[in-house]
């Protein structure tokens, strides 16, 4: 065996992986589905669709926006932003209508219009009157008294409760099978919180610390954020689908044919 022969077969073994890779590259990309990215300029109204990954807030402590699993930055204003958080959590998949646009440094955003989510539609409407007070800013509002309703979110999570006073308490709802235990209808309970009001003017009591008082219980909010974010996927709309895995295992097969040839060596 020559050195001469050699190296032609390194070269072509070589010359077939980039060929194998590009070849397969492009049928992954033929045949993997388009990303729910759409492309327009500010003014273009269309529609995307993802599933949330996390839950974005500003520098005041509000929710204004989600990223998407596919990287898409959903923003809309601070003042839904508990409407959203009350009825979708990380891991739903949303629909949105609205129109792309560039902050002040260059990174591009979705802005919404509508957030719909199995039935439920959430209109992107423009704030009337004084903007309402961030988390951090709200008055403190108290409240004590027997519960009279539980409220629950279209997931069936228990994010609420209404007290015999009418006073309507809300808690966060990835916290429902703990609220549902404490504050059972008929319960008597104190709620330390602060005030919100809707953007229809309603109040509410959002809830920080609810204490159940013949027992003593207590339970205090904890922020969505705390928890660990879902783990990134590869395939429409964030979920890997079959045909990523076989293309990708194609090209595993493919690498290790290619690797057994040059090992072997040529026949002699």
């Amino acid at each position: 065996m020559t050195s001469r022969y050699w190296n032609q077969c390194v070269g072509i073994g070589a010359a077939g992986i980039a060929i194998t890779i590009s070849t397969l590259a492009w049928r992954a990309s033929a045949e993997l589905p388009a990303s729910s990215t759409s492309s327009g300029s500010r003014g273009d109204e269309t529609k995307i669709s993802g599933v949330i990954a996390e839950f974005i807030e500003n520098d005041r402590g509000d929710v204004d926006g989600v990223r998407l699993e596919n990287g898409e930055l959903i923003h809309f204003p601070p003042h839904i932003g508990a409407e959203v958080t009350e009825t979708v959590k990380m891991g739903d998949e949303i629909a949105i209508r609205g129109h792309e646009a560039k902050r002040p440094r260059g990174e591009r955003i979705f802005e919404a219009e509508n957030i719909a989510f199995e039935g439920f539609s959430i209109d992107v409407v423009p704030l009337r009157g004084p903007a309402p007070h961030s988390p951090r800013e709200q008055p403190p509002m108290n409240a004590a008294g027997a519960v009279s309703e539980l409220s629950v979110n279209p997931h069936h999570d228990v994010d609420g409760f209404t007290l015999e006073d009418g006073t309507v308490v809300k808690f966060p709802p990835h916290q429902s099978a703990a609220l549902a235990a404490l504050a059972t209808v008929g319960t008597k309970v104190e709620v330390r919180g602060r005030r919100h009001e809707t953007p229809d003017g309603d109040v509410h009591l959002h809830a920080d610390r609810i204490t159940a008082t013949e027992s003593g219980k207590s339970l205090e909010r904890s922020e969505p954020r705390d928890r660990p974010l879902p783990p990134p996927h590869s395939g429409p709309h964030g979920h890997a689908g079959p045909e990523s895995g076989r293309v990708q295992q194609e090209i595993l097969d493919e690498l290790r044919e290619i690797r057994r040839l040059l090992q072997a060596g040529p026949a002699r």
